[in-house]
């Protein structure tokens, strides 16, 4: 059977030249173009930044302008938002455009987006826009990311996550100065007390890092048992629990790590571990604080309450202290308790929602307690009648002897009344 050729179609003219002109442009776009190796698109050259590297032949940065906007305003693809930028993401950012991070500039875009007077054509909305604003000038066509302050050996970075000016980040370098010179004198301090309470350093193999909150613990805590320097368990106990304590705080530390990375598998398996560990060492503080009575439940001296208004009250009465016992009368007598009181009434009464036959009963309760009230007051009126009797004879006779006095019960107010009674009778009996 014979194969018959078919000749192929021919296409008109026109297609083919359209064909043609499509596939120029397209040429066209690719030479006047560039391809963001971050988001993996093709793009025109006037969505990349300028890259003024003489080796560079296609003149452009290799990712575009949006992707490198999003590393330095840290864009969020789960919210769709930007969460502002930092040192540290602007300095990201310059690594992959390849351009130099320089103090100098970055003040300025940082003043610039600060400056209210600024005017609106020249102002950029962040700081990346404004630093690439700068950088972008003819000034410093050349430079790279290899060319930045930060390898000259003499500049401080400072705070990474933020956005601050050098001369804020000086001073806060000057403050940390500061607070590292008082630690050191505080820890030099503490290492003493422990050597000399030790006669050794119970700490000489540990990290550097761990010794100062480790002296610092053990001084308080020694500083806190009145009888720790004499007992040489509690003196070893403590060591113990000051060890487990810092190794407790720093498994924390890595459970907060593992949990702001990806929760795989690996990641919840050690994080299990590690909590599981630090019950273990929670545990064995807690037991070793109760057998050497460190802790205050355990030791008998325990505090619960002493910082209370009952609390101060209780311990000036232990000290029987006389003006101690009229003063404590004045406040709980004063008209700011009394509405206190009444309104503490009020609330609990409003709560607990009466009715008929509660306000009954405590009507009769009140009755009851009104008639003991008076009985039990007019007995005290009777005794403190006799006893200021007395108190009026007894200073009568420390007059007639030159005895002076510089505090007597006259001095109240609360005498005031019964006073000028008692002072009536005598002038009448005289």
């Amino acid at each position: 059977m014979a194969v018959t050729k078919s000749s192929p179609v021919r296409k008109p003219i026109a297609e083919v030249r359209k064909e043609n002109e499509e596939l120029h442009k397209k040429i066209e776009a690719l030479e006047n173009g560039g391809y963001c190796y971050m988001c993996g698109k093709h793009k025109a050259k006037t969505n990349f930044y300028q890259n003024t590297d003489p080796n560079i032949k296609s003149g452009i940065t290799g990712i575009c302008k949006d992707c490198a906007k999003n590393i330095a305003c840290r864009y969020d693809e789960k919210t769709g938002e930007y969460l502002g930028c930092t040192k540290e993401s602007v300095m990201e950012a310059l690594t992959y455009i390849d351009k130099p991070f320089l103090v100098n500039l970055w003040d300025a875009a940082y003043y610039e987006l600060q400056d209210e007077t600024t005017p609106a054509q020249n102002k950029r909305k962040t700081i990346w826009g404004n630093y690439i604003k700068n950088v972008s000038i003819a000034l410093y066509n050349g430079l790279r990311w290899k060319d930045s302050d930060i390898f000259t050996g003499n500049y401080y970075a400072g705070s990474l996550d933020k956005a601050l000016s050098s001369e804020e980040e000086e001073e806060i370098q000057r403050d940390r100065k500061e607070r590292q010179k008082e630690l050191a004198v505080e820890y030099k301090k503490n290492r003493e007390d422990v050597i000399k309470l030790y006669h050794y350093d119970p700490f000489e193999y540990e990290a550097e890092e761990d010794k100062p909150i480790m002296y610092a613990q053990v001084s308080n805590m020694c500083n806190t048992s009145d009888e720790s320097e004499d007992d040489v368990i509690k003196l070893n106990s403590i060591i113990s629990i000051v060890k487990l304590s810092v190794q407790v705080e720093k498994n924390n530390r890595e459970i907060s790590r593992l949990q702001n990375e990806a929760l795989n598998d690996r990641n919840i398996s050690a994080i299990k571990s590690l909590t599981s560990v630090n019950k273990d060492m929670n545990n064995s503080i807690i037991n070793l604080a109760k057998e050497s009575k460190l802790s205050k439940g355990s030791s008998g001296t325990s505090t619960k309450g002493t910082n209370t208004w009952t609390g101060k009250v209780k311990i000036l009465k232990e000290m029987k202290l006389r003006e101690e016992e009229v003063n404590a009368f004045e406040v709980e007598t004063c008209k700011g308790m009394q509405q206190v009181a009444e309104l503490s009434d009020a609330a609990i009464i409003k709560q607990i929602g009466l009715d008929e036959n509660d306000y009954s009963d405590m009507l009769i309760e009140q009755r009851n307690l009104i008639t003991k009230i008076r009985k039990d007051k007019n007995l005290a009126e009777e005794r403190m009648r006799i006893l200021y009797r007395e108190n009026v004879d007894l200073k009568r006779l420390l007059e007639k002897n030159a005895i002076k006095i510089d505090k007597n019960l006259e001095s109240n107010y609360l005498f005031a009344p019964e006073k000028s009674k008692e002072v009536e009778a005598d002038e009448s009996d005289s």
